[in-house]
């Protein structure tokens, strides 16, 4: 599971959120496999589309009513936003290509810098490899 969360000023970065959970006696394992998909990003044609029409079919079922209106446009003007966002998701996903998300993925993911956090019991973790 990983994410890219969006700030929520101009002033803060984009940070990239991720979560494994796993055996104790599986996380070196899982870790290294872990970091090789944010290196070398597996390429599938078929998720990419189905993840293309999800986010589109999202778009264009999610509304923003009652209160969330106003904290929409607070949030967009934190942002130096004068239009909601989605409307530009929403026009430009279409177009897009597998290979514009592996030009993001080689200029924003794969050369950063990752801190782990790893909880569980420290008696139980082979923190060494």
């Amino acid at each position: 599971n990983a994410y890219l969360n969006a700030p929520t000023k101009l002033k803060y970065p984009y940070t990239m959120r991720t979560f494994i959970a796993t055996q104790n006696d599986k996380m070196d394992d899982a870790l290294q496999a872990f970091h090789l998909i944010l290196k070398e990003m597996p390429l599938s044609e078929n998720a990419f589309n189905l993840a293309k029409e999800g986010l589109i079919t999202r778009l264009r079922t999610n509304r923003i009513i009652k209160e969330d209106v106003l904290w929409s446009y607070i949030y967009a003007q934190d942002l130096g936003l004068k239009v909601d966002r989605r409307k530009e998701i929403f026009e430009k996903v279409p177009s897009m290509t597998l290979s514009d998300i592996k030009a993001f993925q080689e200029e924003w993911v794969k050369k950063r810098t990752y801190t782990y956090y790893i909880l569980g019991k420290e008696a139980d973790l082979d923190l060494k490899a």
